[in-house]
Formats: C-alpha cells, sequence, structure tokens
C-alpha cells in the first residue's frame, strides 16, 4: 500500500509547539518542524486544520468525541499534532505514536569550584550571620562583665562564655 499523496493534518496552535501565521503555509515549531521533516521525507503534502472546540478532545455521553480525537475518529483528519496527553480512553479511538516532549527551559550554571576543607565549617552561613554571631557573643561577654560583681578580667568572662 503506497503512502497517501495528500493528508489532512489536524493541530491545536500551542506556543512554540506548532504555530501557523497569518498568510503563512509551512507551521513553525517543534511540532511544526517534525511536520516538514515528515512531509520531506514520505513525500506527501498536507493540508492543515483546526477543531472548533480548540482542545485535544474529550468522550462526549453518546460516545463519540470532541476537539482533536473527534475530528480523527471522524474521517475528517488523518493525523493530529498538538503533544496530547495519551489516555486509555484516546487508545481505544486513535493510534498513538511513540510518546516525546519537548521543553525549552534549561538551567545554566557555573562548575562548582574546589571548596578548602580548612574553612568549611564556615559556608553554611554567609558573612552576616557570622557578623551577627560575633556581635551577639563579643556583647554578652560586655554584659557580663559588666553585671558581674567578681573582680574577673573581660577575658576570662568570654572564655567562660566559649567553656574554654
Amino acid at each position: 500500500m503506497a503512502f497517501p499523496r495528500w493528508l489532512t493534518v489536524a493541530y491545536l496552535p500551542i506556543k512554540d509547539i506548532f504555530e501557523v501565521s497569518p498568510g503563512e503555509t509551512k507551521p513553525k515549531g517543534i511540532e511544526g518542524l517534525f511536520l516538514e521533516i515528515l512531509s520531506q521525507t514520505l513525500k506527501f503534502q498536507y493540508r492543515l486544520t483546526s477543531p472548533i472546540e480548540k482542545h485535544w478532545g474529550i468522550q462526549t455521553k453518546d460516545n463519540n468525541w470532541t476537539g482533536l480525537v473527534g475530528m480523527i475518529t471522524r474521517g475528517e483528519a488523518d493525523i493530529g499534532l498538538a503533544m496530547a496527553s495519551i489516555t486509555e480512553l484516546r487508545k481505544q479511538v486513535v493510534d498513538f505514536s511513540i510518546p516525546y516532549s519537548e521543553s525549552h527551559i534549561t538551567f545554566v550554571t557555573h562548575f562548582p569550584r574546589t571548596v578548602s576543607q580548612s574553612y568549611a565549617y564556615l559556608y553554611p552561613f554567609d558573612a552576616y550571620i557570622w557578623m551577627g554571631v560575633l556581635i551577639t557573643f563579643f556583647a554578652m561577654s560586655l554584659l557580663t562583665f559588666v553585671l558581674n560583681e567578681s573582680a574577673s578580667s573581660y577575658i576570662s568572662i568570654a572564655l567562660k562564655i566559649l567553656e574554654i
């Protein structure tokens, strides 16, 4: 059986996935490029159509389908492109390709640098926290020195606070 020369392709306009600009014949986006590659490789031409419901498709109470799946089940389209999720109900009425996906989100970071082991205990907190700890330490030592009635020195009180 020869591959058809013309296909009707149902699509949903999704930004960066499948876009058709007014007045243009070739779609854009990842699935638009995919369709162009298929068209060139299998040597077919296509007509684009879009469901009036503007969704993938749901089953109605009378077992008919709406949306993109409905167009395929009624024979209004030969294939559909829209990053549709594969569900058990949809698998009963249409065939799906092998799942694929695309993401335009990318994280870029520097390679981690080597951390000096001798100062590793300082890294969990930033400089402001450490300054707060030191200010609190000296303030408590000074407060204890002022309130202490014994003849202990400021240094000995600070060392007692640190338990050295």
